[in-house]
C-alpha cells in the first residue's frame, strides 16, 4: 500500500477536536518514506501531513527556517525522534507502538524520525501557516 498503513484519513483529531482533511497528494521524500499532504476543510491556517518511514529508515535531518508553527506527532510504530534546539542541546524519544506523544519544533531546531527495524514508523506533522518550500532545510539525505 502506497503511504500511511492508516489509510486515507477523512477525520484527523488534535487538540479535543475532529475536523475533516482532504487529501491533496502522496509524495515519496526519499526511498523509504512517504508522506501523504491534507488540507483541513474550513482551515486555511495550517495543513498536515501523515508520514510513513519504512522499518530501518530514516527522514532527512531537517531544519525548521519558516512558520509559526511545527507540530510533530507519533502515530504508531516504533523508532526515534532526534531534535537538536537551537541552544545545541540533543533530545532524543524513543517510541513504542501506541506512545502518544507530541511536540513543537521551533523555527532554527532540526530533526530526524527513524523507524525501528521491524515495523512501520507513522508520526504526523502539522504546519502553521500551510507548508511552502523553504520550510525545512535537508541537512543531509
Amino acid at each position: 500500500m502506497k503511504g500511511t498503513p492508516l489509510g486515507r484519513l477523512e477525520l484527523f483529531e488534535h487538540e479535543g477536536k475532529s475536523s475533516r482533511v482532504n487529501l491533496v497528494e502522496t509524495l515519496v521524500i526519499k526511498p523509504g518514506v512517504t508522506a501523504d499532504t491534507y488540507t483541513f476543510e474550513n482551515d486555511a491556517a495550517r495543513d498536515l501531513a501523515i508520514v510513513t518511514v519504512e522499518p530501518g529508515s530514516a527522514t532527512p535531518l531537517q531544519r525548521v527556517d519558516a512558520g509559526d508553527r511545527t507540530i510533530e506527532g507519533h502515530v504508531c510504530g516504533a523508532g526515534t525522534l532526534t531534535l537538536y534546539t537551537t541552544d545545541a542541546r540533543l533530545r532524543v524519544y524513543e517510541f513504542a507502538d501506541w506512545d502518544l506523544f507530541e511536540t513543537d519544533v521551533l523555527v532554527g531546531e532540526s530533526m530526524q524520525w527513524r523507524a525501528g527495524l521491524t515495523v512501520p514508523l507513522v508520526f504526523y506533522e502539522i504546519c502553521y501557516p500551510p507548508y511552502a518550500d523553504g520550510r525545512f532545510k535537508d541537512l543531509e539525505p
